[in-house]
């Protein structure tokens, strides 16, 4: 089925954020250190805030989902917040449920920080880079897998095209293997750090970090050589 427009990586809407510094992993490290419960580290986001009728919820992110008539005194949970977070490029999860690279719902948040630390009952997400909020219906968000995505959910193969495009109707990868002056590999590396920093090009993230760790590695390699 075809991706809702929410979470769609061409859907450029709601509010542009800065989530932490691609470069700042020091976060990880004190996540390790301190807590217990899973953490993963994700790229290309999007905070959606849910909007539900029968919780009279309007991206109200100060509300929570439980009807105060169907509250439980003795259920000691942290209220949930009316906001799920979807990432295309998840880069690291600390008990290996999900692979990098790959696509992943979260459920209804805990707490939210408005940057960088998104974490739901049994996760906590940390958000690097840019990321978008936006609102979504309900029914959207719940037509949405919770946990890992299947990449093929995400494919519209009615909007595949031809080229390279079409490859994608039998292989979920494609490959580009180029050679380039040490001149061009800085140009090249400018030129991506500009392209992200437009927020413009969500959907880029994961290959824009594999360019600039590529092109980092072999400039290093050249310079030993000399």
């Amino acid at each position: 089925m075809p991706i809702p427009d929410c979470v769609a990586p061409s859907n450029l809407s709601g509010v542009l954020l800065e989530g932490l510094p691609l470069k700042d992993s020091s976060i990880l490290s004190a996540l390790g250190s301190r807590t217990s419960k899973p953490y993963c580290a994700v790229y290309s986001w999007i905070v959606l805030d849910v909007k539900a009728a029968k919780y009279g919820l309007e991206s109200e992110s100060s509300a929570t989902l439980q009807d105060s008539a169907d509250v439980d005194p003795s259920d000691s949970r942290p209220a949930r917040l009316p906001l799920v977070l979807f990432s295309h490029d998840v880069g690291f999860d600390s008990f290996g449920r999900f692979d990098k690279g790959a696509s992943v719902r979260s459920g209804y948040a805990i707490s939210y920080d408005g940057r960088g630390i998104f974490e739901t009952e049994d996760t906590i997400y940390v958000l690097f880079g840019k990321g978008f909020r936006r609102p979504a219906a309900l029914e959207a968000i719940n037509a949405i897998p919770e946990g890992v995505i299947d990449k093929f959910w995400t494919v519209d193969f009615h909007d595949q095209g031809t080229g390279i495009a079409a490859l994608s109707r039998s292989s979920s990868v494609v490959h580009c293997d180029i050679q380039m002056s040490v001149a061009q590999g800085h140009a090249l590396v400018a030129l991506v750090q500009a392209l992200r920093d437009s927020g413009h090009h969500a959907i880029l993230e994961s290959v824009f970090r594999d360019i600039e760790l590529e092109l980092g590695t072999s400039v290093a390699m050249r310079r030993e050589r000399n």
